[in-house]
């Protein structure tokens, strides 16, 4: 079964309490990066992010509530990356807002 046959099991509506998730491949991270809004960009620099696989990062808002998160994946072990993700999470719900598609058989 493939990473994206997997991510059936994976959460992925959207509910008024739930927190997003964007999953980020470690291979495109910077390009993402790239293409986010100054506040983040500032956001990742200030925290001092790594982007290694299986690393979150918790964003806020303006009221410093937490918004939402970006998780790192390695393109072959994006499930398991995510279910390592999933122990350093604060309590709450949450959904895969970006789940990657990657081609694999």
């Amino acid at each position: 079964m493939s990473n994206t046959d997997l991510m059936q099991y994976f959460y992925t509506q959207e509910d008024i309490n739930s927190i997003p998730i964007n999953v980020v491949l470690k291979s495109e991270f910077s390009t993402w990066k790239k293409n986010q809004s100054e506040y983040l960009q500032n956001w990742i620099e200030t925290s001092q992010f790594k982007a290694k696989p299986s690393n979150i990062l918790s964003i806020p808002n303006a009221q410093g509530e937490l918004n939402t998160i970006v998780a790192i994946a390695d393109a072959k072990n994006i499930i398991w990356c995510l279910g390592t993700c999933a122990k350093q999470l604060p309590a709450g719900n949450y959904h895969i807002a970006s789940p990657h598609k990657n081609n694999d058989k």
